[in-house]
C-alpha cells in the first residue's frame, strides 16, 4: 500500500474544480454520539450508536483577490443561497463528496501576515467515500 502526503489534495465547489490557495481541509468524518441503554440488570454501562454530527467542514484559504480570485469565485456561489455539490480529492484519487451550502468569512490578520479565509459547509447530506487507486 502506498502512503500519500497532502501534496494534490483538489477541492471542488459546483463548479469551480481545483479550488486554489487551498491550505486545510477539516475532518472527512464524525464519530457518533455514544447513547446510553444501561439497564438496572447491567453492571456496567453499555451503549448503542447514535447520529454523527459533522459540523460545520471549514476549509482555510489563501486570500487571492480581483474578479477571478477564489474568494470572489466562491463569493458568487455563496450570494447563490443554495447547497452546492462539493468533492475533496486525495491524489491516489480517493474522493468524499457532499453537499452542502457554504459561507465565506475573512480570517483576522496581523503584522507581517497573510490575509487568508475559511469557507465553511454547512452540510446538507452525507460524505460519501469513494476509493481511489
Amino acid at each position: 500500500m502506498a502512503k500519500h502526503s497532502s501534496i494534490g489534495i483538489k477541492l471542488t465547489v459546483g463548479d469551480y474544480a481545483n479550488v486554489s490557495g487551498l491550505t486545510d481541509i477539516p475532518d472527512m468524518g464524525a464519530t457518533p454520539e455514544k447513547l446510553d441503554v444501561t439497564t438496572l440488570a447491567d453492571e456496567y454501562r453499555q451503549y448503542i450508536n447514535g447520529v454523527r454530527d459533522f459540523g460545520d467542514l471549514e476549509f482555510t484559504f489563501i486570500y487571492e483577490s480581483g474578479a477571478e480570485g477564489n474568494y470572489a469565485k466562491l463569493a458568487a456561489i455563496e450570494a447563490a443561497g443554495q447547497n452546492v455539490e462539493c468533492s475533496v480529492e486525495f491524489p491516489d484519487g480517493a474522493k468524499f463528496s457532499f453537499e452542502g451550502e457554504i459561507a465565506l468569512r475573512i480570517v483576522g490578520v496581523g503584522v507581517n501576515a497573510v490575509i487568508t479565509f475559511v469557507m465553511s459547509v454547512a452540510l446538507a447530506s452525507d460524505i460519501e467515500y469513494t476509493a481511489g487507486a
